[in-house]
């Protein structure tokens, strides 16, 4: 089956759901004649608790050290979550709420800041965003390092990883000969699902991480 052509355009997020203006979080306006973005700070919590967050506005010549985000907005469910920043509310959509879960729940949070598009991006402001997203190659390329977030972690995935960790001995494989017969068939298929996740129909995961 032919698949679509890896969309190359931004798409900012679904719009949110109606809340009280007065519970919704602001974005601190960046100054467009500085080279500015906002980063995010998780606070600690535990499982079930509201994620809390603080997002701080920094300037790159000032060289921050921060985690830039590669993830996809949609993961196919459209339910709506919020977290809290500075005691406002801001919404959007499953999968980046799925990964703050899990970001805080490794215990990651100490002392990182996260760059996160869908957050530090004000994504009703036309102007900011397409300034954000001119300077997005700098944004990852700069990070001290990006997390690529596909999804919770699924019961195969772990084979998936043992593959891509024995791969450079599958490139010494003479050619004539079947790599798929020095490892099990359910490490293959593993393979083949993480490969076939939404993720990587972004063409924008080439400048995010690669």
């Amino acid at each position: 089956m032919e698949q679509p052509a890896p969309s190359t355009e931004y798409q900012p997020p679904l719009p949110p759901r109606e809340t009280d203006e007065s519970l919704t979080y602001n974005h601190e306006p960046l100054n467009p004649n500085k080279r500015e973005i906002r980063l995010l700070e998780v606070l600690p919590g535990n499982d079930g608790d509201t994620i809390q967050c603080h997002l701080r506005v920094v300037n790159f010549a000032d060289h921050p050290v921060y985690t830039a985000l590669s993830y996809t907005w949609s993961n196919g469910n459209r339910s709506i979550h919020h977290i809290w920043i500075d005691g406002k509310m801001l919404q959007f959509g499953n999968n980046l709420w799925l990964f703050l879960q899990e970001f805080r729940k490794r215990k990651a949070t100490d002392g990182v800041l996260l760059w996160v598009d869908a957050i530090c991006i004000e994504q009703s402001n036309i102007q900011e965003r397409n300034h954000q997203v001119a300077q997005m190659r700098d944004i990852y390329s700069t990070a001290s390092s990006v997390i690529v977030w596909l999804g919770p972690c699924l019961d195969d995935d772990a084979h998936a990883f043992d593959l891509l960790r024995y791969s450079r001995r599958l490139l010494s494989i003479p050619k004539n000969q079947d790599p798929r017969r020095y490892r099990s068939h359910r490490q293959w298929n593993a393979l083949a699902s993480v490969f076939s996740k939404a993720y990587w129909e972004r063409a924008w995961v080439i400048q995010e991480f690669l």
